[in-house]
């Protein structure tokens, strides 16, 4: 006999075992291939930034990290006028470090008035359409993010014709187009903010009106569904990004974006809440604050987010915000849901800590 063990050197009923143990685990390592293989898949990690010095130190330090990068330099003002705030030094850095530009193209200040000028005036249309793609083109950018909010449903259909053009005119100059939309659903469930959120469907946010998912997602490479701004108002204190409310927009979006093109919108900062008054900042801030006031930092399991309360001379503060351990469940969802990646707003204000345990892997991007 030789020293090898098979089945056939079993009795009859070990070796019946034996192979059903075998079975038993070439299926287990086939599961747990796939969700290596799942949970390891790059994501796209675009990052929004602005001219704040933050911003740009964290694109310093972490360029292997970020698939785009997102400045805010385009906006149509009150005349219909394309203007422009490109950095030149921006574009020479980014290129240097291999990492393509998608600047955002918005409403001055998001005014509803200038999103409908524009929408309801075709010579404008194509002057914006014109400077746009010669801007992207001189300068090497990848393409462009359009960022129209306070679009009324009355200018649904014309905002989608709009984007068709924009992408047209892009895409034949070999250009991208991504396409920002608000969250489509209100900030809380039918029952009130302590109600199930499986237990029924999520009513529609007023401001998504305006904005046929479905056909800018026909139209454009990729959405940037903007999961924040959650709660936002004074006296309405509460997660900018509420984990059951961010996994039933994205089940929302599915329903009119293939899952391929959506990223999911991260928050990186905070709001605090005193009094009348709500103010925004960033992670360290707030972990300043807490410390300062003797405040303690409470994790909210169903919300999936953290937050603080602490009295100063203003009175009480409620302060939500987001760190690593939050900003990872987000990335889960994305990964469940088996989207494109993430947009984040913004470089510069998130908690140090998720570049190492949220942000680790980007999707790069030849360009």
């Amino acid at each position: 006999m030789s020293g090898s063990i098979t089945p056939d050197t079993f009795p009859p009923v070990v070796a019946k075992r034996y192979c059903l143990g075998l079975r038993r685990a070439g299926l287990l390592l086939v599961v747990l291939l796939l969700g290596r293989a799942c949970s390891g898949r790059d994501l796209l990690a675009l990052f929004y930034c602005t001219s704040d010095p933050s911003s740009f130190q964290s694109l310093e330090n972490h360029p292997r990290q970020v698939s785009l990068i997102s400045p805010t330099w385009f906006v149509v003002d009150p005349a219909g006028r394309l203007r422009s705030t490109l950095d030149p030094a921006l574009v020479a850095r980014t290129q240097a470090q291999g990492v393509p530009l998608l600047p955002l193209l918005a409403n001055e200040n998001f005014q509803p008035q200038i999103a409908h000028l524009v929408l309801s005036d075709p010579q404008i249309q194509s002057e914006v359409v014109g400077k746009v793609v010669d801007l992207a083109l001189v300068n090497h950018l990848y393409g462009v993010e359009l960022d129209f909010e306070g679009v009324g449903p009355a200018d649904r259909a014309a905002y989608a014709q709009f984007v068709r053009r924009l992408a047209a005119q892009l895409h034949g100059n070999h250009l991208k187009l991504g396409v920002a939309v608000p969250a489509p659903l209100a900030s809380t469930p039918p029952g009130g903010s302590n109600a199930d959120p499986e237990a029924e469907p999520w009513p529609l946010s007023t401001q998504s009106e305006g904005f046929d998912y479905h056909a800018l997602g026909e139209a454009t490479d990729f959405v940037s569904l903007m999961t924040y701004e959650q709660h936002t108002g004074p006296g309405n204190p509460g997660p900018v990004a509420g984990l059951p409310w961010v996994d039933a927009c994205i089940r929302k979006a599915l329903e009119w974006i293939p899952a391929g093109k959506i990223l999911l919108g991260l928050p990186l900062y905070y709001r605090d809440w005193f009094g009348k008054s709500v103010r925004e900042g960033g992670f360290l801030e707030a972990v300043s604050l807490a410390s300062k006031w003797r405040g303690r930092i409470e994790y909210d399991r169903r919300e999936g987010a953290p937050s603080i309360k602490f009295q100063d001379e203003q009175g009480l503060h409620t302060l939500w915000f987001e760190n690593a351990k939050s900003l990872r469940n987000k990335v889960k969802l994305a990964r469940r849901y088996r989207l494109l990646g993430f947009s984040a707003w913004r470089l510069g204000l998130e908690d140090p800590a998720a570049w190492g345990k949220c942000f680790s892997k980007a999707l790069r991007i030849s360009f």
